[in-house]
């Protein structure tokens, strides 16, 4: 049985850093805030991190090493919410 959880290649119209990125990213309202996720897997146990581009100051913030597999990333007015396996959520923001 293979994985629920992939990777994929991003084509963005800035540059990105190499990473083994996810296949999930959000935006916020207007476009000028998203976030990317990519696999931090440390001695073999999945963990993930979110790196935030904001579009206006063209500044990246990357988050710490958060624990499980991200299934989803989604934009709210306080940050990105993120929800992972096997349990786990929280809130990213730009100043993380």
């Amino acid at each position: 049985m293979g994985s629920p959880y992939n990777t994929c290649e991003l084509e963005t119209p800035f540059s990105l850093p190499e990473r083994e990125w996810q296949d999930l990213y959000s935006v916020n309202e207007n476009n000028s805030i998203c976030a990317f996720v990519y696999w931090d897997i440390i001695e073999n146990n999945p963990g993930f991190r979110v790196l935030i581009y904001n579009k206006e100051t063209n500044k990246f913030t990357e988050s710490e090493h958060l624990e499980g597999c991200c299934k989803s990333l989604n934009w709210s007015k306080k940050g990105f919410i993120w929800e992972a396996y096997p349990e786990g959520t929280g809130i990213i923001s730009e100043k993380t």
